[in-house]
């Protein structure tokens, strides 16, 4: 498969990953500028320079890949990944198309400018104590190597709260919003840990219906979401399947641990968070506390420490079937080094410049090769047209690769 690669050491513009080196990892790198693929060896890439340590802030945290039963060498079915697979695509399909209609209508409302200078701004603030020190460094997260969460997506591990308590969060490219399941769970699925409290954390704040960011969820009850003035904001999140998350709409305090350049650890807040206080919760989370979404919207982790590190980020997943003590990576701001690797290509991101509130990240294919010989597909099929339909979506959510019909039909020619 080709892109519109462009090598960093511009001897290459392909995208070659060679699959005979051992212990390979696949980087990815995404910004609101490009995505990135890097290979990379069990060397973690040595230190950085003083000039590049200043140049950028930097947070690194590690994820972890849990098998659905917990042993080493366990895995879901085929049938039970593409199942879940199918319904995920059906409901980013959905709100592609839900997406195209709002934009539609939204073009007839001029009001709707108020609401897009809202998005842009709506921007959780590190505390105090971050800007006066500064966030460089290396952020990290608690990893528990080898422990079932009942599935088979990749956690990360925050602390969330006033004291902060910790929790692990399925990690999704594909959404935006944070969430957590809460007390009172009046209907909840199963997860490691007790649920989050509002009432034992004193940072937490409820975002009332009157507020405007109140305006960036979607709501339980439309005709009427709010039946009295000093209301809490309610929120309604749906992605497939059933699975859909309901509850309060407010503010938090996450806790990062920050390993700093020296090797230091230090905790450091970012205050005002916008997330999910959940209360009822259905599907294909069980063994999650809940969701961090690192999607283009407002709401997602990403965009609201963009004031920090400027919505760029990377990770690398290690492969299911690889040595569980092995742990994936995320990293917030930009790694000159990762940058000026030799072996790493990028893409440029397309699309959703035209709205700030799309969700997705979409990628540019050119071209796909079965066995060294080019298909011959219309390269309109991987377009992606102006009013969003179409375009291929990097999504962290589904676990196998998915393609339009015709492209399908003919690699599935080729290769049966």
């Amino acid at each position: 498969m080709s892109f519109n690669a462009v090598s960093s050491s511009a001897t290459n513009t392909g995208c070659n990953l060679d699959s005979s080196k051992k212990a390979k990892k696949s980087q990815t790198i995404v910004s609101q500028e490009g995505f990135e693929l890097l290979e990379d060896d069990d060397d973690d890439g040595g230190g950085e320079g003083e000039e590049e340590k200043e140049a950028k802030q930097t947070v690194k945290l590690h994820l972890k890949h849990r098998s659905k039963d917990g042993k080493s060498g366990g895995q879901e079915s085929f049938m039970e990944s593409t199942n879940r697979d199918l319904a995920r695509i059906q409901t980013l399909y959905t709100r592609i198309i839900e997406k195209k209609n709002q934009n539609d209508i939204s073009r007839l409302k001029k009001d709707k400018e108020g609401s897009k200078k809202l998005i842009k701004t709506a921007v959780a603030p590190a505390s105090p104590e971050s800007y006066g020190t500064g966030l460089s460094g290396q952020l990290m997260a608690t990893l528990e190597s080898g422990v079932s969460l009942g599935s088979g997506e990749y956690f990360m591990d925050v602390f969330i709260g006033t004291p902060p308590k910790h929790y692990s969060l399925i990690l999704d490219t594909g959404s935006d919003l944070n969430w957590i399941q809460c007390v009172p769970c009046h209907d909840c699925f199963e997860q490691k840990g007790p649920y989050y409290d509002p009432k034992e954390s004193s940072s937490f704040r409820n975002i009332g219906c009157q507020d405007p960011r109140c305006h960036l969820v979607s709501s339980p009850d439309p005709p009427q979401p709010c039946k009295a003035e000093n209301q809490t904001c309610p929120y309604f999140y749906w992605y497939g399947d059933s699975s859909n998350t309901t509850g309060d709409f407010a503010l938090e305090t996450f806790t990062v641990n920050l390993t700093s350049p020296t090797g230091k650890s230090e905790f450091k807040k970012v205050e005002n968070v916008m997330f999910g206080c959940g209360h009822w919760n259905r599907g294909l989370f069980h063994g999650a506390s809940g969701l961090l979404g690192l999607g283009r919207g407002p709401l997602s982790f990403a965009s609201q420490l963009q004031s920090l590190y400027g919505h760029s980020f990377s990770y690398c997943l290690v492969d299911r079937n690889s040595d569980t003590n092995v742990s994936s990576k995320l990293i917030f701001g930009e790694d000159k080094d990762l940058l000026n690797h030799p072996e790493l290509n990028f893409t440029t991101l397309v699309g959703g410049k035209e709205n700030p509130a799309d969700t997705f990240y979409y990628v540019q294919i050119k071209s796909i090769m079965v066995g060294g010989e080019l298909l011959n597909i219309p390269e309109a099929t991987w377009n992606l047209t102006s009013d969003g339909v179409g375009g291929t979506i990097v999504d962290s959510g589904t676990t196998l690769s998915y393609f339009a019909e015709p492209a399908y039909q003919i690699m599935k020619g080729c290769i049966c």
